[in-house]
């Protein structure tokens, strides 16, 4: 806890990169700086975070939204980013001649790995996800290419999912749902499908939890929450949403850059609890809370 004049800035103590987003990085970076004039290719954000991607702009690395982007000559290396990609997607573009680099986060790629299992055992896949998000989308692309029976379902949506499935139907999530949300989502399949198997809180990732569970901790003591973190990264918005949840407020904002705060958010707040996402340079962290100090007469 910072005292600030009259006012507090709580500091969530689990932010920043995750473990998943530290080693994406690192590969990039490295792949990057000893490319020895090699062309670059990443195929998505590395992470969803815009810092970052400029960062690796600077490098000379080149981001695509599809292998279909690539040259047809094959020259070059192609990283594929945090979010994960299907294997045949991987050896296809390897098979072309390129060079192949993946920064899957290795809880992402635990899933495809289930998703074997799931094709040797001939059972079915619920998958609790965020329809269009990079993660969710490649999974569901991995279970056609293995022929496992997949149904992609966003929580609070069980309508949309099939009655009457027989036979093994293993459960598995997107890493970076809110746990709180998805134990009763879970619940309410689990009465529609009573033989479904699951883990007992799913993919969720623990660095996804542990960020989740420090910014409740400190929201429940602040007037509302900011977080700094990429427009596209969902760990990020859902941190903004249950911190502000939670806040007594009952407002929590998410930012890519802390000059886009608007003053009258800090309106009425003499306390402010304060977290980046899993994939928001501790950089870009520490400069919001210089920018607080420098604008808005915070001290630190």
């Amino acid at each position: 806890m910072v005292t600030i004049k009259n006012k507090q800035l709580l500091v969530a103590e689990k932010r920043s990169f995750c473990m998943g987003v530290q080693r994406a990085v690192d590969m990039l970076e490295k792949v990057a700086k000893e490319a020895n004039g090699k062309p670059v290719y990443c195929v998505h954000e590395i992470v969803h975070n815009p810092t970052v991607v400029k960062l690796f702009h600077r490098l000379g690395v080149q981001f695509i939204d599809s292998v279909e982007e690539l040259p047809e000559s094959g020259e070059g290396i192609v990283v594929f980013s945090a979010h994960g990609i299907p294997f045949q997607v991987m050896k296809d573009t390897e098979a072309k001649g390129f060079t192949v680099h993946d920064a899957t986060c290795p809880l992402v790629r635990k899933v495809y790995r289930e998703l074997k299992d799931a094709q040797e055992s001939n059972a079915t896949v619920v998958y609790i996800g965020k329809p269009g998000h990079q993660e969710a989308e490649s999974v569901k692309q991995e279970a056609h290419d293995l022929g496992v029976e997949f149904h992609l379902v966003s929580q609070g949506n069980i309508d949309s999912l099939p009655e009457g499935l027989d036979g093994d139907i293993l459960l598995f999530t997107q890493t970076t749902l809110n746990i709180g949300k998805l134990l009763p989502f879970i619940d309410e399949i689990k009465t529609l499908y009573p033989q479904i198997q699951n883990q007992q809180q799913g993919d969720i990732c623990y660095a996804t939890q542990e960020r989740q569970e420090s910014i409740i901790d400190i929201a429940a003591k602040a007037d509302k929450v900011i977080v700094i973190g990429g427009s596209k990264s969902s760990n990020s918005r859902e941190l903004a949403r249950v911190g502000g949840k939670d806040s007594r407020m009952g407002e929590g904002i998410l930012l890519e850059h802390i000059e886009e705060l608007d003053f009258s958010f800090l309106e009425g707040v003499s306390v402010l609890a304060f977290s980046g996402g899993a994939s928001t340079p501790e950089s870009d962290i520490q400069h919001a809370a210089e920018y607080l100090q420098q604008h808005y007469g915070f001290e630190l």
